[in-house]
């Protein structure tokens, strides 16, 4: 990662991943299950020694591969996992038990798309039966705090600096304004 980052001039994150773990086929029975989670941490290994900046292997099946991963590698190597509800068991860490197993980073792929689906369903549902509609403070943010969260102070505040006439450059006749220029589009 340090090499890349100097030779660039970008600010990178270098990831070495790794799929080998989920290559195993049914046929392959525990043999070749062992053979697919050794694959892996081989190539773990590798990444580390390539520099990368953090290592992950894809499709850890339980928390003693997850150790495994954590004792081939030097102590402190930064770890990725990456979880999605309704995965291989169906059980999802919490980012502490992740962090207790080795891990730096965790990811939860489709957690919020997921409780945003599932919440605009509830929604949908509550309005389509036309019983009630939806609460703000229940089911609904404020009106200032769902416009601040989207960031709509943030375009406002540059709509505003964008109709500001430009400073004169010394006294002439400077044209039209960018105001004049575009209308009153803003």
């Amino acid at each position: 990662g340090d090499e890349l980052r100097a030779r660039t001039g970008l600010d990178l994150v270098v990831v070495g991943r790794t799929d080998a773990r989920r290559a195993v086929t049914p046929e392959g029975g525990a043999e070749g299950d062992a053979a697919a989670l050794e694959e892996a941490l081989c190539r773990c290994e590798a990444f580390e020694r390539l520099g990368a900046d953090i290592v992950y292997a894809e499709g850890l099946r339980s928390r003693e591969e997850m150790r495994a991963l954590h004792a081939r590698l030097r102590r402190g190597t930064p770890t990725m996992l990456a979880q999605v509800e309704g995965g291989a068991d169906g059980k999802v860490l919490s980012a502490a038990v992740a962090g207790d197993l080795g891990f730096k980073l965790c990811l939860f792929g489709v957690t919020m798309l997921n409780a945003a689906l599932c919440a605009a369903r509830r929604v949908a549902r509550q309005i389509a039966s036309g019983d009630s509609h939806p609460e703000v403070g229940r089911h609904l943010l404020p009106f200032k705090e769902l416009y601040a969260s989207v960031g709509f102070d943030e375009v406002y505040a540059w709509e505003a600096r964008a109709r500001e006439p430009a400073p004169s450059r010394g006294g002439k006749d400077d044209g039209p304004s960018a105001q004049d220029r575009v209308g009153n589009c803003l």
